[in-house]
């Protein structure tokens, strides 16, 4: 199938490129979109990579709090001697993601972006068949009568499955805040306001570009 993949130079460049394929998908580290391509899930006509732009991993504190780059890796949280010191929840989180593998790949930006999904919306076709749920346009959630393991019990509605953070329940509690970029402005809101319960707020056009968390005293 024919690809367009963009290797974006700047936010401001990346956030541009959104703008003009509005059906784009962000790529850095790849494991959640790659895997469902895989599995004929989801079929990106464009692909704006953002792993080639410059500065954007990095950990560091100041007088605010944490700062944290979207493409930092999970790895360099779990490691990180500041957020192993002042930030253990944070940190605890991290090393509890996946394998080690998982953790080099995974950005926390692409982390917390994840799909809403689950076991019945990833299942590739088997045999030109697969589970026509209501994510992927059918008229059923089959969690309702089928395995329901870590699905939603409570705020459900025509979709039961959960968001796949790893990370998102830790920064929650520490009442992170995320800053996103557009072609027209930046704004900054709580983390806990970002998600939705089948998503999250970000505009086809918009990119999480900085992750803080407030000082902590110790």
């Amino acid at each position: 199938k024919h690809l367009k993949y963009f290797n974006a130079r700047t936010i401001g460049e990346a956030v541009l490129l959104l703008d003009d394929h509005k059906e784009a998908k962000i790529i850095a580290g790849g494991v959640d979109l790659t895997r469902l391509m895989k599995n004929e899930v989801v079929a990106p006509k464009v692909l704006v990579n953002i792993g080639t732009i410059p500065d954007l991993a990095y950990i560091t504190e100041d007088a605010e709090g944490l700062k944290i780059g979207p493409l930092t890796t999970i790895t360099d949280i779990a490691t990180s001697a500041i957020i192993r010191d002042r930030y253990s929840l944070l940190a605890e989180a991290a090393h509890s993601v996946s394998s080690p593998q998982i953790r080099n790949m995974v950005t926390i930006g692409g982390n917390l972006c994840q799909d809403v999904n689950c076991w019945y919306y990833r299942m590739p076709p088997v045999n030109g068949r697969t589970f026509f749920c209501y994510r992927k346009g059918g008229i059923t959630c089959y969690a309702v009568v089928g395995d329901n393991r870590y699905h939603a019990i409570i705020g459900g509605d025509k979709c039961h499955a959960v968001c796949q953070s790893d990370m998102a329940p830790a920064l929650v509690a520490l009442d992170a805040k995320v800053k996103i970029a557009s072609p027209s402005e930046e704004k900054i809101i709580p983390l806990e306001e970002f998600y939705l319960p089948l998503g999250n707020i970000l505009k086809p056009n918009e990119l999480i570009t900085e992750l803080q968390v407030r000082f902590l005293l110790v």
